[in-house]
C-alpha cells in the first residue's frame, strides 16, 4: 500500500508539472504568434504612417510654423524687440493660426465650435516642440549665414 501511495504522488507530481509546462509553453507560443502578426500588420501599415507623417509635417510647416515665425520676425524687427521675445510671440501667433484654422474647418464641416477648439488645443500642444525646433533652426541658420558671410569677407581681404 505504501508503494501505491508513493506511485500516486509521483503521478500527481508529473501531471501537475506537465500541465504547468504545457500552459507556459502554449502561452509563449501564443504570445510569439500574436507578436509576429502584430509586427506584420505594423510592417504593412508603416509606409502609410510615414506618408501621413510627411504630409502632416509639410502642412504644419507651410500653414502654421512658417507663417507664425515669419510674422513674429517681422513684428520683432519692426519693434526692435529682443531676440528672445520672439518665442512667446511665435507661440501666441501659432495658437491664433491653429484656432483660426480649426474654426474655419468647423464652419466648413458644420461641426461644433467646442469640438474645433478641443482639436485646436491638441494640435497646438503637438506643435509646441516643432515650433521650438523650427525657431531654433531659424536662429542657427541665421547665425551660420552671418558667420559664413563674415568669414568670406575676411578671406577676401
Amino acid at each position: 500500500m505504501v508503494k501505491t501511495g508513493v506511485h500516486w504522488k509521483a503521478v500527481q507530481f508529473a501531471v501537475k508539472h506537465a500541465v504547468a509546462a504545457a500552459v507556459v509553453i502554449s502561452g509563449i507560443i501564443a504570445l510569439t504568434s500574436v507578436s509576429y502578426f502584430a509586427l506584420l500588420v505594423w510592417a504593412a501599415a508603416f509606409p502609410f504612417m510615414v506618408l501621413f507623417a510627411l504630409f502632416g509635417s509639410v502642412a504644419s510647416v507651410l500653414f502654421v510654423l512658417l507663417p507664425a515665425t515669419a510674422l513674429t520676425e517681422w513684428i520683432c524687427v519692426k519693434r526692435r524687440a529682443h531676440l528672445l521675445v520672439q518665442i512667446p510671440i511665435a507661440t501666441v501667433l501659432m495658437a491664433v493660426c491653429v484656432l483660426s484654422a480649426a474654426l474655419v474647418a468647423a464652419t466648413a464641416l458644420e461641426s461644433s465650435v467646442h469640438r474645433a477648439a478641443s482639436v485646436a488645443a491638441a494640435v497646438f500642444g503637438a506643435l509646441l516642440v516643432p515650433l521650438g525646433v523650427y525657431w531654433w533652426s531659424l536662429q542657427s541658420a541665421e547665425w551660420l549665414i552671418h558667420s559664413a558671410t563674415r568669414l568670406l569677407a575676411h578671406m577676401r581681404r
